[in-house]
């Protein structure tokens, strides 16, 4: 994949850079405007709009902190920042992509017990969602590499994606991150999301029934 990325021309350079860059841009844009309209407006700051606030902001540290390296190796097509950026890039893509994981789950646990057990709502979830989701969050994703690096593992450039990451062949590691930061959050918001539409089809059908 090195040489497919070494060898393009440079209309397909100037074009992959310019689209990358340009998507970059409206990302930060997009969210930062989101960040700040919430915050700016007190009848905004909704529990529900929290989440959208901690997704932003999961966006916002991927494309302020990852996003320019991958800029640098499409217009250069090979990546100049040496090892020690490169564990950065992997460790700081990891853990935003974790966070705004376990953003989504824990949305779906809010709405979940608003629509379906709106009066069993406990204290610790009830106290997170309200003050700490994206902190909660940031804290769970941050540990989420260590495994992987803690066994002596690195981040490895990958040129067909353009940014450093795990290593292919960390099949434990994987099996790891998707069974406890992928796949029980998926399940989690799978299974939240289906009891909603389950309460609401019963409410809709209970109407339906009384406006008859």
């Amino acid at each position: 994949m090195q040489l497919v990325l070494s060898s393009r021309g440079a209309g397909l350079v100037v074009a992959e850079a310019g689209l990358f860059t340009i998507l970059w841009i409206a990302m930060l844009i997009g969210n930062g405007v989101t960040v700040y309209i919430v915050l700016r407006n007190p009848r905004l700051r909704t529990v529900p709009n929290l989440f959208v606030v901690s997704l932003a902001l999961s966006d916002i540290g991927l494309g302020v902190l990852s996003m320019p390296l991958c800029t640098s190796v499409l217009v250069t097509s090979r990546w100049l920042f040496g090892h020690v950026s490169c564990q950065y890039q992997g460790f700081v893509a990891g853990m935003m992509a974790l966070t705004s994981t376990q953003t989504l789950a824990l949305t779906s646990v809010n709405r979940y017990f608003r629509m379906v057990k709106p009066n069993v709502v406990p204290h610790v979830l009830h106290h997170a969602i309200h003050h700490h989701p994206y902190k909660l969050f940031l804290v769970i994703s941050i540990l989420a590499p260590v495994p992987y690096l803690a066994s002596g593992s690195l981040m490895v450039f990958h040129p067909g994606k353009f940014y450093c990451y795990l290593h292919i062949n960390a099949g434990w590691y994987l099996a790891f991150v998707g069974t406890f930061f992928v796949g029980i959050p998926n399940s989690i918001i799978m299974f939240c999301y289906y009891k909603i539409f389950i309460t609401v089809r019963a409410h809709e059908n209970r109407v339906q029934k009384h406006e008859k």
